[in-house]
């Protein structure tokens, strides 16, 4: 005989049982008949049914076949329906009162002597295999409406109508209703019976999606008592990411990575929850910051690849400049302003995208250049943009001309050209007492501004020009000293360019069409395009179309002046053209300091020599020098006449350093591209001592005023000067700026090198800057050189000790001294210095 004994439940605090009956059961309707104590509460009625053989009375119920019996219940007993088994609901019984239960073979419910009108024989409860009594069960409450057992009872194990249980007749009153609406159940899809189906939720299984998409939820609820109640929430807290907190489904979605619960409740109050979590997946698309380069300088962007994501990159100009559109890292070269947009593809699909923008800097060159020593008092300033310039963005707030010292504003009058792309900038009235100006382009977006109407090109930052007035006029007409083709050349290229280098800078606007003029006859000019470069006064003519073979060429230049008005001889020069086009491009002939050279100075400059005359504008771009990847700062000049050019750097160069020269993409007058890169390397000497003064003055011993200066530098943005005030004091004597002690130990011998500039009363009789130095400990100062009147900056350099010789043994400490004297008659502005450099020779 199979026995169970009742569970207790969580539910309301009430006990719970799933009460088995055979399979094989018929319905109710198809029971045998069984006999009813009619409602008697004593305990000599057993109950219905007869007394299996062998055994004492078993309660009611029971007979001898399995899953044939019937109830009869005399207590006060409620129908509720529940879930059990096969997922129909079925009968709950309430007993109210407290009584161990068993169950035999016929699923009939014997008692332990019929307490509480259950019946049962005296003595055994149940069939032979009864289990002991239950002394944990709960006491009766006394509330014959609040069940204090309730026994859930599978009436049906097959199809069948439902069936109802009446009340029988019998010794006492029995509550109508006790088993009504009794499904008697489907068996389709529904587990063994005799399982209790406890009640749970279930939040559907882990998600994955894309950032910004949705996750559907699905709570799926078994057991309990219908209807439900649903509550979701999030971890981390999610503002307004539930679409529907209360409901079965949902969508929801979350901006990150969040674990999801759902919490259901049941009409008697049972809970249950359950949590899944949604993972989301960022496409991590990132096109890297914005950069600001030169035009067609080239320029890596994007971020590091990701393992398993893809790129396409698009951009908003026609041309995008891009090495490799489905790399994560492509090189750009753009000439104008662009936007790039990166669209990433995650390997679940997700899909994000990025923008940059690559800020192509307005090239702009102006005359006089930053640290211009004797700059024309009557000339006019010019400043060459390298694209046409929004007129309106040129104005009083981004073209100031002021006194370097004082900062007091000059006036100006402005005059753009807007097909040259010049603006001629006329000073109203300099200070007749004073020299040095500061002329200031304002940068960034505030500042002046390309007419490119998609995105205007822009200065990266202030560009600003210190400048010093000639004391004397310029009287020397400007000559020709550097011409191509040369004069008389024969079987030059029908594709060929020609230039001028002059022998100084001109006046940009007398550059026309109507002073320099190329022709085949007489009178009749071509037509071309005509452009002046002012870093290397070149003036250069483009044909308009391809010259005529086997044709003799006339170039006339006339009337071309330069900065301080003075006027050319006029001039003229013959060539013959060839057969055909030049198609031989550049190539480099020679380089300085040579390929492989060690203990190069770090104030060194590169010169580089070509087989040709180049267009000079293609060198800035072209020549570059580098330290690993750092791109060293510098400026190039042209050397047209012997086809030389050099590259200066802005600042000294770092001890023992390897350096890599790489010149490429330079034409020639012919517009030949070089087909290949030039590379070269040098490592630069040992570099005992440097100073730029960008980080203050801890390396000097200072006489008050010396001090530092934002007025005039040669590597941005301080320099030292004696009178950062104004002009010197007379009658000094000991104004100096000393060095701190310099390690030379086993060195024979020094390079000491520094930019200098500044104004002084000239010599004999006058004021002057001294450079002495010292090797023990301040005993003796020997003097190196000394500088007054003029000075506009240039590069000073100097071998310690002076001459051939070397430093006396046991020499361990350098020191060096820059000291300004004076008399009572006048007073300049004084001298700055730059880019103190000291290293071993």
């Amino acid at each position: 005989m199979r026995t169970a004994r009742l569970p207790r439940s969580g539910i309301a605090g009430w006990w719970l049982a799933a009460v088995v009956l055979a399979a094989g059961c018929n319905g109710l309707t198809n029971a045998p008949a069984v006999s009813h104590d009619g409602g008697r509460e004593t305990a000599t009625h057993d109950g219905a049914g007869p007394v299996e053989p062998g055994h004492n009375s078993d309660g009611a119920g029971g007979n001898q076949q399995d899953g044939e019996s019937a109830v009869a219940i005399d207590a006060q007993l409620d129908g509720r329906p529940v879930q059990v088994g096969d997922g129909a609901p079925t009968a709950v019984l309430g007993l109210d009162a407290p009584v161990p239960v068993d169950l035999d073979a016929a699923g009939g419910l014997g008692g332990a002597g019929g307490t509480g009108g259950l019946g049962g024989g005296a003595g055994e409860a149940g069939d032979a295999s009864l289990a002991s009594p239950d002394t944990n069960f709960p006491a009766d409450d006394g509330n014959a409406n609040q069940p204090d057992l309730l026994f859930v009872v599978d009436l049906a194990p097959v199809d069948s109508p439902t069936d109802v249980l009446a009340d029988r007749p019998g010794e006492g009153p029995v509550p109508d209703g006790s088993l009504l609406g009794v499904d008697v159940g489907t068996p389709d899809s529904r587990p063994p019976d005799g399982t209790i189906v406890l009640f749970t939720v279930n939040a559907g299984p882990d998600q994955t999606i894309c950032d910004g998409w949705p996750a559907t939820l699905a709570a799926q609820t078994q057991g309990g008592t219908r209807p439900y109640a649903y509550v979701w929430s999030a971890s981390p807290t999610c503002s307004g990411c539930i679409n529907n907190a209360t409901a079965a489904q949902t969508d929801v979605v979350p901006t990150a990575t969040t674990a999801f619960s759902v919490t259901a409740h049941d009409s008697l109050n049972a809970v249950a929850t359950d949590s899944v979590t949604v993972t989301v997946v960022d496409a991590v698309a990132d096109a890297g910051p914005e950069v600001s380069v030169d035009p067609g300088v080239p320029v890596r962007i994007g971020t590091p690849a990701r393992a398993g994501y893809t790129y396409a990159w698009t951009c908003d100009r026609a041309a995008c400049a891009l090495s490799g559109p489905t790399t994560a890292q492509p090189t750009v070269s753009p000439r104008l302003s662009t936007m790039y947009t990166v669209t990433v593809t995650s390997p679940e699909g997700c899909i994000g995208s990025d923008s940059t923008t690559v800020w192509v800097n307005l090239p702009v060159s102006t005359t006089p250049r930053d640290g211009e020593p004797a700059y024309p008092n009557a000339a006019s300033l010019f400043v060459q943009f390298g694209a046409g310039v929004l007129a309106s963005s040129i104005s009083t707030d981004t073209v100031l001309l002021r006194e370097s010292a004082s900062g007091t504003p000059v006036g100006i009058t402005n005059t753009y050209n807007s097909t040259l792309h010049l603006l001629t900038i006329k000073p109203t009235g300099y200070n007749p007492a004073v020299a040095q100006y500061t002329l200031t382009l304002v940068g960034g977006v505030a500042g002046l501004l390309s007419d490119d109407p998609l995105r205007p090109q822009r200065l990266p930052d202030d560009v600003t020009v210190a400048y010093t007035l000639a004391s004397a006029p310029d009287f020397t007409a400007p000559t020709i000293i550097s011409r191509s083709p040369a004069p008389f050349a024969t079987g030059v290229g029908t594709n060929t360019r020609v230039a001028a280098t002059f022998s100084e800078r001109l006046d940009p606007t007398t550059v026309t069409a109507g002073n320099f003029a190329l022709s085949n006859g007489p009178t009749t000019s071509l037509a071309g395009t005509l452009s002046y470069d002012a870093n290397t006064a070149t003036v250069i003519f483009v044909p308009a179309a391809p010259l005529s073979a086997g044709t003799t060429y006339t170039v006339r230049a006339s009337g071309i002046k330069d900065l301080s008005g003075n006027t050319m001889f006029a001039t003229t020069w013959t060539f013959t053209t060839g057969g055909a086009a030049d198609t031989i491009p550049p190539a480099v002939t020679a380089v300085a300091p040579a390929s492989g050279a060690t203990r190069v100075s770090a104030t060194t400059v590169v010169a580089v020599t070509f087989s040709e005359s180049v267009d000079p504008t293609t060198l800035a771009a072209g020549i570059q020098v580098a330290a690993g990847a750092a791109q060293v700062a510098g400026s190039v000049t042209c050397d047209a006449a012997n086809r030389l050019a050099t590259f200066t750097p802005s600042a000294a160069l770092a001890s023992q350093t390897l350096y890599t020269i790489t010149v490429a993409g330079v034409k020639d007058l012919a517009g030949n591209t070089m087909t290949a890169a030039f590379t070269s390397t040098f490592t630069t000497a040992r570099v005992l001592f440097a100073d730029s003064f960008e980080s203050g003055v801890a390396n000097w011993t200072l006489t008050s005023p010396w001090g530092l200066t934002t007025t005039s530098y040669t590597s941005p943005t301080h320099s030292l000067t004696d009178s950062p005030a104004g002009n010197y004091a007379p009658n000094l004597i000991g104004l100096s700026a000393t060095s701190i002690a310099i390690n030379v130990t086993n060195v024979a011998s020094v390079s000491l090198s520094y930019w200098l500039s500044g104004q002084t009363q000239p010599q004999p009789g006058g004021d002057a800057l001294y450079v002495d130095y010292t090797i023990n400990g301040g005993a003796t100062w020997p003097t190196l050189a000394n500088y007054s009147g003029t000075l506009g900056w240039a590069q000073h350099i100097q071998t310690i000790p002076p001459g051939p010789g070397t430093f006396p043994p046991g020499t361990t400490s350098l020191q060096i001294r820059f000291r300004l004297t004076s008399n009572g008659n006048q007073q300049f502005d004084g001298v700055y210095l730059d880019d103190v450099t000291v290293q071993a020779n």
